[in-house]
C-alpha cells in the first residue's frame, strides 16, 4: 500500500501537536501539584488545632502559637510560619493564614491566594 505524502504530513504534524499539548499539561501540572500539597499541609495543620482545642482548650494566643509552631516542624513546612496569624477577637482565638503563590501558564502568570480561618471558641 503506498501512503502518499501529504498524510505523512498530516500525521507528523498532529502528532506534534499532541506532544505539545501534553507537555504543556505536565509543565502546568509540576508546577500545581506542589502548590496542592502546600494548601493541604497548611488544612491538616489548622485541622488538627481544632480537634485537639475539641479534647483540650486552647485558652490563650501563646498556647495556639506554641501548638502552631509543634505543627509546622512535624509537617515540616517551616517557611509557611510567617503566613499563620494567631490573635485574640472577642474573646475567642483566631487563626489566619493567607498567602500567594504565581503559577507560571507560560503566556501569562496566574496569582493563586490561599486563605483559611479557625475561630477557636473560648472555654466556659
Amino acid at each position: 500500500m503506498i501512503v502518499s505524502h501529504r498524510n505523512q504530513e498530516g500525521s507528523a504534524l498532529s502528532s506534534l501537536l499532541i506532544v505539545a499539548v501534553l507537555a504543556y499539561g505536565v509543565f502546568i501540572a509540576i508546577q500545581y501539584v506542589p502548590l496542592h500539597v502546600e494548601s493541604s499541609t497548611v488544612d491538616s495543620v489548622l485541622s488538627s488545632i481544632q480537634g485537639s482545642h475539641k479534647a483540650q482548650p486552647i485558652t490563650n494566643v501563646q498556647e495556639a502559637e506554641r501548638k502552631i509552631d509543634v505543627l509546622i516542624n512535624v509537617n515540616e513546612i517551616r517557611d509557611m510560619k510567617e503566613y499563620f496569624k494567631v490573635s485574640d477577637y472577642r474573646g475567642e482565638i483566631l487563626i489566619d493564614v493567607t498567602y500567594n503563590r504565581d503559577l507560571n501558564l507560560l503566556f501569562q502568570t496566574r496569582t493563586i491566594r490561599y486563605e483559611k480561618s479557625l475561630v477557636l471558641p473560648r472555654p466556659p
